[in-house]
């Protein structure tokens, strides 16, 4: 019997992981000034910290870290890599829960 790819599989287990967490808090600030800060791959967890202040941080077994940032319903979350330099960034509206 072959094994599916690591790549097939690791997905679907980072996606049931997160459908077992409590949603995180996220810190309100105006997102525009913050999506027009943070260059991918040139801006820091310390620019960021500095500029905007801390939030919600949640940070995964090999050292990257998700922040959290809201403004009214929409939500950008900052993907750092290990050395703490923005990997990725997505600006979504979050989920309610009753």
């Amino acid at each position: 019997m072959t094994r599916p790819p690591l790549f097939l599989v690791l997905p679907l287990l980072l996606l049931s992981a997160c459908g077992t967490q409590a949603p995180l808090a996220s810190r309100q600030v105006a997102l525009a000034p913050l999506r027009q800060t943070v260059v991918v791959g040139v801006t820091t967890k310390a620019q960021v910290l500095e500029r905007f202040g801390p939030t919600t941080e949640q940070v995964f077994d090999d050292g990257r870290a998700v922040w959290l940032y809201h403004d009214g319903d929409t939500e950008l979350v900052l993907l750092f890599d290990r050395a703490g330099i923005v990997r990725k960034t997505r600006q979504s509206v979050p989920l309610k829960y009753d």
